[in-house]
């Protein structure tokens, strides 16, 4: 599985998130923010520096981005709360895998994205992982 994938699977295995019922709130996906449901939860890619060379060492980052029904604000930020305390604390560690040394949030606070045309708010937070390669 794809990074996105690991953590898009931890987020459902921790139930912060769902994947099974898109009439649900809070479906997870990965790499697209589809328009069904409002309260959407996604998992991108962000970047980040090529893998050492002297050491089987990567440091991939991603995106975690909420969205809320509209507004819906504090629920929105609760549910980003909540994921950046189960991805920062180490909490997903047993769930990514034996890939996987550590998972910290590389951004101090979540950043504001504002509100969609459908006045649906959301946050995102940037998160750097440490994984040996595949």
């Amino acid at each position: 599985m794809s990074v996105l994938d690991d953590i898009a699977a931890a987020l459902v295995t921790a139930d912060l998130g769902q994947d099974t019922d898109e009439t649900q709130d809070w479906m997870v996906r990965v790499g697209y923010l589809q328009e069904t449901p409002d309260r959407s939860i996604c998992v991108y890619f962000a970047g980040g520096p090529p893998p050492e060379t002297a050491i089987p060492v990567g440091y991939p980052r991603v995106q975690v981005r909420v969205r809320g029904a509209p507004n819906d604000f504090n629920v929105v930020q609760q549910k980003e709360q909540a994921i950046f305390t189960f991805l920062h604390a180490g909490n997903a560690q047993s769930q990514f895998g034996t890939d996987y040394v550590y998972c910290y949030a590389q951004q101090s606070a979540a950043m504001p994205l504002g509100q969609d045309e459908n006045r649906r708010p959301s946050l995102a937070r940037n998160y750097k992982l440490m994984k040996s390669p595949a």
